[in-house]
Formats: C-alpha cells, structure tokens, sequence
C-alpha cells in the first residue's frame, strides 16, 4: 500500500486497522466507540510472559501539514497514568513535531508511530498483501467483537 493509499483511509478505519495490527501481535484488543473515548481509540493487552501489560492507543488521523505536537504527546501520557497502562503508543498518517518526538524519548512508556512504522508493523504481522485485505481484516475484527467492549473487557488473566 501506498503512503498515498494509507493516507486514503477513514479516521474510524485506521482506529480499526490499529486494533487488528495489536491483534496479530498476539494481543487481545478492544476498540473504543466512537466519541468520548478519555483518550484510547484502543486497549490492547498482552499476556506474554515478559511482555504482559496494557496498552493505550490513540490514532490520529493528520495530514502531513498539521503535525501531532507536545500537547498531543502529554494528553498521551495523562491516559496512560489514568489507565495505569504499560504503554501509550501514538499513531499518525501525518508527522510529529520536533518538540512532540522529543517529548516522547524521554518517557520509556511512550511510543509515537508515522506512517512508515505502522505501515512495517502491518507489513510484518498481518502480510505484505494487508492491504489488498482490509477491508476484510477490518470486518473480521468487528465481528470477532463488539466495538462497544470497555477496557474492563480485558482483565487480566491470573
């Protein structure tokens, strides 16, 4: 897929997209219903041993000439104290400011994703040919679950 074609996509698609990605990365996922969401597009969580935690996605569906910035970055790190996750990641299709990437080095629980870096995650977990797929993929994942599940939907397994 194209950085044109990614670019193309619905900001409720890439929500969706980034739910089914977490997904192939061996988390259990539930996306937010659209609206006041307190900040998470998506709770994924992982069970792994080494890896288990929550984390907290917010995608954002930017164009290249309004970059993600600071205060976006903030915002990130008040979800991931208030959801006491292991993780924020922030999603764009646009870029991130100088200040927003600098911001995010600083705080290990912070991790900011363009365009490239989603399109590799895509590429590696869900297949090269994703893309020719998603609206599949998409509607799998939404027949897999309600979207209306909550964050209390993923408790942790003991």
């Amino acid at each position: 897929m194209l950085a044109l074609e990614w670019r193309e996509l619905e900001w409720r698609e890439l929500e969706w997209l980034c739910g089914v990605a977490f997904e192939h990365m061996g988390f259990r996922v539930a996306v937010t219903p659209p609206g006041d969401d307190d900040g998470v597009d998506v709770f994924a969580r992982s069970e792994a041993p080494g890896l288990r935690g929550l984390v907290v996605v917010q995608a954002k569906k930017w164009r290249h000439s309004r970059p993600v910035g600071k205060a976006e970055v903030r915002e990130l790190l008040g979800t991931v104290v208030q959801h006491r996750a292991t993780k924020g990641v922030l999603v764009t299709t646009g870029r991130y400011e100088r200040g927003a990437l600098q911001t995010a080095e600083h705080d290990p629980r912070l991790e900011l994703l363009g365009p490239e870096q989603v399109l590799h995650l895509l590429n590696e977990h869900c297949g090269s040919d994703w893309f020719t797929r998603v609206d599949r993929l998409i509607t799998g994942a939404k027949m897999d679950r309600p979207a209306r599940r909550a964050v209390k939907a993923l408790p942790a397994r003991r």
